[in-house]
């Protein structure tokens, strides 16, 4: 990453020494891969680099009096050619029409689920919750009023939209408690930016596995109501691995709540495998007489993405703003 300890531009030469073509700068705050070198001329250090937005050149490390290029962080997961708009498709839904990008969404289908007859309570041997085919060991969301939206094309996942109206599917919902999360939601997008520490990403889901981090939080506007996105890590991983795009809405009227998983976002810092049998860089291998040391780096690591991630400098697969339109699209029948 070129320093911002001074906040000043790295320039990029066509070739090492202050002879080469000057072809560009990488501003403070950029990351940049380091493609070859270091190769020294003209008293400093230099490297093939290539910037995030396709700038390649040689660069220099730094001097006797400090280094510019500084926290490397490598970036080796080579993304997909970049989507080209295909024309929008406006899908005619129960609740709302949605209109999507061709090249991001090949269909949006689903079912209608009435609210579920009252469970039991509690569940014992002789009263056990019904026979339901939306029965989960981690929660009572499913017997919520709601439609259910299957999206699939260059990403995929699921689309919720639950019915508030009648208290009781709320309170299925919320997971039989009456801390509601979609007033919690409501609350918080109150607020002149969304506070991320109060987005629940599991509010309509029946649970889910731990986070990583939150971030690139956004507000976003739609006919009839309004929500914001962002962008979660799975703690599945021990590193950053691919990201999920969440929505979270809410209609004016207080009817609907809406919920949206949206996956895989590529970005360039996916370990992968690399870290299986070897160190990697300055990421430790799991393993015996290393582990207090390994996840110190990984935490390092995912805190330096998710820095990367808030300050919108990171290039994703799919481009977000093709999902963000999507979500702006929504028009509350």
């Amino acid at each position: 990453m070129v320093s911002m300890d001074p906040p000043l531009p790295n320039k990029i030469r066509s070739q090492p020494g202050i002879s080469g073509e000057l072809i560009g700068q990488v501003q403070p705050g950029e990351n940049v891969l380091v493609v070859d070198g270091p190769i020294c001329a003209d008293g400093y250090t230099w490297w093939s680099v290539h910037s995030l937005d396709g700038l390649e050149g040689w660069t220099v490390e730094g001097d006797a009096e400090g280094y510019w290029l500084v926290d490397p962080i490598s970036a080796w997961y080579h993304l997909p050619k970049p989507l080209t708009s295909q024309g929008v498709k406006t899908y005619d839904l129960r609740e709302l029409k949605i209109s999507a990008d061709t090249a991001l969404i090949d269909d949006i289908s689903g079912d209608y689920n009435p609210l579920a007859t009252p469970l039991p309570t509690p569940q014992t041997e002789e009263t056990p919750f019904p026979d339901d085919p939306r029965y989960s060991d981690f929660g009572t969301a499913s017997y919520a009023a709601h439609s259910i939206y299957n999206v699939s094309g260059t990403i995929g996942d699921y689309f919720w939209v639950y019915d508030l109206e009648d208290p009781l599917s709320r309170y299925y919902l919320n997971h039989m408690s009456y801390d509601d999360c979609t007033q919690a939601l409501r609350n918080n997008l109150e607020n002149a930016e969304p506070v991320p520490e109060y987005l629940d990403p599991f509010c309509g889901l029946n649970g889910g596995i731990p986070l990583l981090f939150k971030a690139g939080v956004k507000p976003i506007q739609f006919i009839g109501g309004e929500g914001v996105r962002y962008l979660t890590a799975s703690g599945n991983y021990q590193t950053v691995d691919h990201l999920v795009y969440h929505f979270q809405g809410l209609s004016d009227d207080g009817r609907y709540y809406l919920t949206g998983l949206f996956r895989p976002i590529l970005h360039p810092y996916i370990v992968g495998d690399q870290l299986y049998g070897d160190d990697f860089g300055w990421l430790l291998e799991w393993k015996d007489g290393q582990y207090e040391e390994a996840q110190k780096s990984y935490d390092y690591f995912n805190t330096r993405i998710e820095e990367l991630l808030n300050a919108g400098v990171v290039s994703l697969y799919p481009s977000l703003d093709f999902l963000d339109a999507m979500m702006t699209s929504i028009v509350v029948k």
